[in-house]
């Protein structure tokens, strides 16, 4: 088609500049020459534009790609709500979990249980006269998928929320934060900027390290009741 409309115009200038030739009019002439320049441009677009140029696959491949990511992230965050709420509803009831404190004033609670499923979840808590923080996470698999901060001080709270994709990779990072001189409620918002989510998940892997720490001074043979009712004892965990 390309190829038509570029002969077509070839032709149409082929006889405007034989009709220019053959007019005695001056004006018209010149009329006659700025057509013919102008159909030299076009047939200039059509010849660049009906080259042998070669799509840019990478480019159309990155666009789908990017679409699928985008998808892939959306659907990654149903599953994962669908796997908080599993989690949720089991710690209503009494599952296998051991704990363990530490501190007196400013006190360090740590929490962590399973469950036949695959699901799991550790908590850590930390609290003094009017302030309470806590970091929760939840597994499946042993595969960290969510990340649950919570920080209340003197009537203000911030919640952060970081969901990741099964590879173990931070997908989306939210926070919201409330304090009781905001008239137009809470604020939220998502993280974006690459150092202040590294520095986020910098506290977020130090609360893990503290909450590993903790448990492994769980005394032994402590006694709990699993998911099935049955009453079991956990082995102490320590350093060697």
């Amino acid at each position: 088609m390309k190829q038509f409309k570029y002969f077509l115009f070839l032709s149409i200038l082929c006889s405007l500049v034989l009709f220019t030739n053959c007019g005695d009019d001056n004006k018209e002439k010149k009329l006659l020459n700025k057509e013919v320049e102008l159909l030299k441009k076009e047939v200039e677009l059509l010849k660049n534009n009906s080259s042998d140029k070669k799509i840019d696959e990478s480019s159309v491949y990155n666009k789908e790609n990017a679409l699928v990511i985008k998808q892939s992230v959306e659907d990654r965050i149903i599953e994962i709500r669908e796997f908080y709420s599993k989690i949720e509803i089991a710690r209503r009831k009494k599952g296998s979990c051991i704990s363990a404190t530490k501190g007196e004033g400013q006190v360090w609670t740590a929490e962590e249980c399973k469950w036949a499923d695959g699901f799991s979840f550790q908590w850590i808590s930390h609290h003094g006269l009017g302030w309470r923080m806590s970091t929760s996470f939840y597994y499946k698999e042993d595969q960290l998928f969510f990340v649950f901060v919570d920080i209340v001080d003197e009537g203000a709270y911030r919640q952060t929320r970081v969901y990741y994709d099964r590879e173990g990779e931070v997908i989306r990072m939210l926070e919201k934060y409330e304090d009781q001189s905001m008239e137009d409620g809470p604020e939220s918002k998502e993280f974006t900027d690459e150092s202040v989510k590294q520095r986020k998940l910098s506290s977020i892997a130090d609360d893990l390290k503290k909450l590993n720490t903790l448990l492994l001074t769980v005394k032994k043979s402590e006694i709990y009741i699993d998911e099935n009712g049955i009453v079991k004892c956990q082995e102490d965990v320590r350093f060697p």
